[in-house]
């Protein structure tokens, strides 16, 4: 069951949001713009909530 649901879409989609976290926090501690990194953790949560819709109703 986790096989199908841990695609390589998924894991994809999370490594783009966790590089958008990395990115912005570097530009917060560099002084360059000041981002709010905690307030976009909640994204790491579209991709599984995504993929396990997809997958419980077989689109």
């Amino acid at each position: 069951m986790f096989g199908t649901l841990f695609n390589a879409g998924m894991i994809v989609m999370g490594c783009l949001i966790g590089g958008i976290l990395i990115f912005s926090s570097g530009l917060s501690i560099m002084g360059i713009k000041k981002f709010k990194s905690m307030n976009l953790l909640p994204a790491l949560l579209v991709p599984p909530v995504f993929f396990a819709a997809k997958h419980v109703l077989g689109l």
